[in-house]
């Protein structure tokens, strides 16, 4: 159910990857769900592009949005699985510039 979004984009002739965040479940009965997205967090793409991601994500601002209902974090899930589902971690130089989704789980 909860999901990681990303962009896959070229700066400089370098391929890189600008997280954008994730959607998960909140310890709060009327606001349970929540989205977390991050401001200018680009790695370059290379070996463990999601582990990186992240280390990269704890340094840059990031804001909350508080989400009251499933309904609501399924439509913003939905609109992110219009575009393709691929694994930060299988990125390579070869892979296409656009917007990019996965499940937290995989």
């Amino acid at each position: 159910m909860f999901i990681e979004t990303y962009q896959v984009e070229e700066h400089g002739g370098r391929k890189v990857i600008y997280y954008n965040g994730y959607t998960h479940a909140r310890f709060d009965d009327e606001r349970p769900y929540g989205i977390t997205e991050g401001a200018f967090c680009y790695v370059e793409v290379g070996d463990d592009n999601y582990e990186r991601a992240c280390e990269r994500f704890e340094e840059v601002s990031q804001y909350q949005r508080d989400v009251a209902t499933a309904d609501e974090l399924l439509d913003y899930e939905a609109d992110w699985k219009m575009h393709e589902h691929l694994h930060m971690d299988d990125v390579t130089q070869d892979t296409p510039c656009g917007m990019y989704w996965f499940e937290i789980d995989e």
